[in-house]
Formats: C-alpha cells, structure tokens, sequence
C-alpha cells in the first residue's frame, strides 16, 4: 500500500505541478518554480515541503537559496521519471498531429505553449481561423480528453501586437519555440516559453 499512500499524499494540483515542474526543469531554485507555475509562494513552499518530507525531492544550498531536484535515489524516482517524459512526448505528438491539422486547412501551426491551466497554440493568420477548422480542433480536443484543459487560439499578428502582455507565466512544455523567436525577430526564447 506504499503506492496508494504516495497518490493520496501527492494528491494536490500544487505538488503535481511543483513536483513536475522539478523533473521537467532541475535545479530550479522554490521563488523561480513558484513563478514558472505561477502560483504564489505558500502552496509552492507547502509543496516543496511536503515533497522533500516524502523524500521525492531533494534540495541543496546554493548562496541563500535552495536549488531543487528529484530525488534519483527514490524507489519511484524511474517510474515519474518516465511518467514525466511521456508527458514530454505526448505533447510532442499532439504538436504534430496539430500541425498536420492546420497544413490540411492551408495554415500554419508555429508554436504549442502548455501551461499549467491551459494550451496556447500560435499560428501563422493569413486569413484568419476557418471555422471547419475550429470545429475539427474542438474534436480532436475532445478525443484526446482535454476538455478540461482549454485550448487558446492566438494568431501570429496578435502575439506580435500584445508580446509584453502575454508573457506572463512560463510553460511547462513548449513546442516551435525557436522558429516563432525567428518570426518575431526575436535574439532569444519568448520568456513564456523560457525552460
């Protein structure tokens, strides 16, 4: 019953969130995840806390701050391991099966930014979203389960427009990040994509 105590104290969106924050970006330092989940800083703390007690993280001094990292000693260290890096590749895949979607409506999908309470895809807006296409996006939304989790459709023209107002939190998962920095003209990574 050791896994069943693990989920049920693992059982908050805070932990999960600070906990793969953690695997998908180590060595990140509490104040810096509590930002790139864009929580505040209690449940970030609460989190750590509780994830170090469990023994899933492990934390080391570096000046004055703690840099933060799974603990690869942990008998379920592989498992979320690989938990993590199949979330990695699942949203690579949908990256891809987006774009196909975009190309078969003469579009073009550049970037797909996941953040904790929702997706953010960028396209390139010729002629604006077609509304065959919106209702093909809306199923596949629905078949891969992630009614939950909204889908915004930003156009190119905006993300240019409105940059400073749209980099608010970073994401967990980015996809054609490099290429949209290119579009916008940009010398490094958009900070909401910044890993």
């Amino acid at each position: 019953m050791v896994v069943n105590r693990v989920l049920r104290n693992l059982g908050t969106k805070s932990k999960w969130l600070v906990l793969e924050m953690i695997y998908q970006h180590p060595g990140l330092s509490g104040r810096e995840i509590a930002r790139r989940v864009d929580l505040s800083w209690a449940p970030v703390k609460e989190a750590l806390d509780d994830l170090v007690d469990m023994g899933l993280v492990e934390w080391r001094p570096v000046g004055r701050a703690h840099l933060y990292f799974p603990n690869r000693e942990h008998l379920f260290y592989p498992s979320l391991e690989a938990f993590f890096r199949g979330l990695e590749d699942s949203f690579a895949g949908l990256f891809e099966e987006l774009n196909l979607l975009f190309r078969r409506w003469g579009g073009l999908l550049l970037s797909l930014a996941v953040f904790p309470e929702k997706v953010l895809a960028v396209f390139e807006d010729h002629s604006g979203l077609p509304s065959g296409l919106k209702k093909e996006l809306d199923s596949l939304w629905q078949r891969k389960g992630l009614k939950n989790l909204p889908l915004e459709l930003l156009p190119l023209s905006r993300v240019q427009r409105e940059l400073p107002s749209l980099l608010v939190a970073e994401a967990i998962y980015g996809l054609g990040v490099d290429s949209l920095a290119r579009r916008l003209s940009l010398d490094e990574k958009l900070s909401f994509f910044d890993f």
